[in-house]
């Protein structure tokens, strides 16, 4: 500033003229100014990944987007700027339309859009167009060019009034269109692009707002959009593409503000003069800092602010003045400078801050902290306290000179309540209970809160109540609410949360999109995992049992394996001692065969070439065993006499009986031979009809 000295006066009233709270303070937000259309995708709090099909306009006049069919794109959060986007896919034909209104055909135009555009896009797909046939004959829009890399701002006529500017794919976009004052231009990242002289108002037509379709459908991103039914002043534009710029992170022409990469990228505002004279005084934006009235603003002169948040500031780290017990939950940080980047000196300037959404139990305690000497600490600064006093919720500082380029400010206070400076509204979601929808919130104080209200709206844009927590449902005490959706649909809906105050005047505290579809599936696996997770803890239970009875289990065990190898040396020792026996038994059995052959009958037997010298004697035998032998048993023995290693099988196939009918004609022959042996039953058989056989 000019001068070091500080002039105060702190009151509580709104400060001379009227501070405008449009993107980078220009236009007001209540439908009675030049500002059209504000589609910000970071308004609505939402989850990534969900299908938006209600973009809320912040404009006042409710020019809403919602997709014309399907489900409309998705949202996510920008990796650089952490700000919301849409993400539109031209697979599914995600696009979204703003009904037709009177004001939507202006006569004049400044249309500013930041989007990204994939190399995927089709030909021609570009962010925003409004115009009714598909030669681009009337209205206006920011497209691209058939085949290159070329965006296309035009107004009225595509070959008369358009303008090209080179881009490159996959890489954000600021592109803005003026038509009004004689000409039409169009810039892109504050570049001026091209200029046509036009004389005429824009064609009108009754079209709706196309975005994400330009005559093919957009692969890519958008992330704002903002129109205005004049054309903008030269001052204006460069706020509003300082204020996009900042935000993005975007490198851009005119830059006028440095400080994006200490984390000053909220709610940038400004107030200016330019060199065609066109000026700004006065600036408030969507953020609660309003400066205005500079004292000795020259041309080519700008004073900016952005915001970081306070615990991501360095200089609040570095400490607060004596007496000082907190400070203002954001930090702001100004650029007073000029286009070629040299500090400037706007004069002093009157500061209000807007405490509507902010508890501030003692407003008395509030002072004003200024970085004056620009060391990065409040801690050194003398705090700028209290004039007077009254319950209105602006605190305004009147001529303040100590701002400059650098310097830091935020509100600190002397009070010693714990929930100074917080936000009313702590938070504001949804929770899924048995299937069902409720709208939750918190808030840190009920203070002149007589009455909350939610509602909702769809694709039809209209907004309908969906219930209300009255004054005699609020005891003070609790500071979480709740409200169920009786009426939650399939879809997209954006909620809204408002306060009624004690004057009766209804201030929005904020909104919720919320997919029905996204959160049931959520909520499914959200169920599942709460069961897999009691499914644990009861395992990790049990497993803390056995450890404390694993002594016994261990003791357990070594008895039961005791018993088991006990159990298995008995089975070894049957089987061993079984098989001994047969080998006994066979060994007895190969010494009688031994002895037959000493008398030719073990050769007949052994030998089959020698067979003929010895035959079973049928006669013989069932005079022995005193039974008559049947034609199956006859023609077994004989084959086990052929071949006494013969199996059962090959048996019951020579003499075509079954497998049991084999073992039965055999149990038979035992029992009439009086066979005994439990093995080598065969041959025992077999020398034994040889025996009988071989005896004169």
């Amino acid at each position: 500033m000019k001068k070091l000295t500080i002039q105060l006066l702190l009151v509580f009233s709104a400060i001379y003229g009227v501070s405008q709270e449009g993107p980078g303070g220009v236009g007001e937000t209540d439908g009675t100014s030049s500002l059209l259309l504000w589609l910000n995708a970071d308004y609505t709090k939402q989850a990534s990944g969900i299908h938006v099909g209600l973009w809320l306009d912040q404009s006042g006049y409710s020019n809403h987007a919602r997709p014309e069919s399907g489900l409309g794109p998705t949202y996510s959060k920008d990796s650089s700027s952490k700000k919301g986007v849409l993400n539109f896919n031209r697979m599914w034909g995600d696009h979204l339309i703003v009904n037709n209104t009177p004001l939507m055909s202006p006569d004049e135009i400044s249309l500013y859009v930041v989007g990204k555009i994939s190399a995927e896009s089709e030909e021609w797909a570009g962010f925003v167009l409004k115009e009714s046939g598909s030669k681009w004959e009337n209205g206006y829009g920011i497209g691209r060019n058939a085949d290159s890399a070329q965006l296309i701002g035009f107004t009225t006529d595509f070959n008369t009034n358009g303008v090209k500017a080179s881009f490159e794919y996959d890489e954000w976009q600021l592109a803005s269109l003026h038509h009004g004052m004689g000409s039409l231009e169009f810039y892109n990242r504050g570049e001026l692009m091209g200029y046509k002289p036009v004389t005429e108002a824009i064609t009108k037509n009754s079209s709706t707002m196309w975005i994400g379709w330009t005559g093919s459908h957009l692969d890519g991103e958008v992330a704002e959009i903002i129109m205005y039914n004049k054309r903008n002043s030269v001052v204006e534009r460069r706020l509003i593409e300082n204020y996009l710029s900042t935000k993005y992170l975007l490198n851009a022409e005119e830059d006028l503000y440095p400080y994006e990469a200490d984390g000053f990228i909220h709610d940038l505002v400004g107030l200016g003069k330019a060199e065609d004279g066109s000026e700004h005084v006065v600036s408030k934006g969507p953020g609660i800092v309003s400066i205005g009235s500079p004292s000795d603003l020259d041309i080519d002169e700008y004073l900016l602010w952005a915001s970081c948040e306070a615990g991501e500031s360095e200089i609040i780290k570095s400490g607060l003045p004596d007496q000082i017990s907190s400070c203002l939950y954001s930090v702001w940080r100004v650029s007073e400078t000029n286009l070629a980047g040299e500090e400037a000196d706007v004069g002093a300037v009157d500061l209000t801050f807007d405490l509507t959404e902010i508890v501030t139990p003692d407003l008395e305690g509030i002072v004003l902290l200024i970085d004056a000497d620009n060391d990065g600490s409040f801690s050194n600064d003398k705090p700028i306290e209290a004039a007077n006093n009254n319950q209105l919720r602006e605190v305004t500082f009147k001529s303040v000179s100590g701002l400059a380029h650098g310097t830091h400010f935020t509100l600190g206070t002397t009070s010693q309540a714990a929930q100074v400076f917080e936000p009313i509204l702590l938070w504001f979601k949804d929770e899924i209970i048995d299937s069902a929808l409720y709208l939750n919130w918190k808030v840190s104080a009920m203070s002149d809160i007589t009455a909350f209200l939610v509602d909702k709206a769809g694709k039809a844009n209209d907004f309908i109540p969906v219930g209300s927590i009255g004054e005699s449902d609020l005891d003070g005490k609790n500071m979480q609410f709740m409200i169920k959706d009786p009426n939650s649909r399939q879809g997209y809906s954006v909620y809204r949360l408002s306060v009624v105050g004690v004057d009766g005047d209804t201030t929005v505290m904020g909104h919720y999109g919320f997919d029905h579809d996204v959160a049931i599936q959520a909520y499914s696996i959200r169920v599942i995992e709460e069961e897999r997770q009691k499914l644990s803890e009861e395992m990790a239970k049990s497993h803390k049992t056995i450890e404390k009875s694993r002594k016994q289990i261990i003791v357990e065990r070594l008895v039961y394996i005791s018993i088991g190898l006990l159990s298995i040396f008995i089975v070894i020792w049957y089987f061993r001692r079984r098989y001994s026996k047969a080998k006994k038994e066979k060994d007895l059995l190969l010494q009688q065969i031994d002895e037959l052959k000493k008398k030719g009958v073990a050769l007949s037997v052994t030998e089959p070439e020698s067979r003929k010298d010895l035959e079973l004697d049928k006669s013989k035998i069932e005079q022995t065993i005193d039974s008559k032998l049947g034609e199956s048993a006859w023609m077994i023995l004989n084959l086990i006499f052929e071949n006494p290693s013969i199996s059962n099988k090959d048996i019951a196939e020579e003499v075509s009986l079954s497998l049991e009918g084999v073992s039965s004609s055999l149990r038979r022959m035992y029992a009439s031979f009086d066979i005994t042996t439990s093995s080598n039953m065969k041959i025992a058989l077999i020398m034994k009809a040889a025996r009988i056989s071989s005896e004169r």
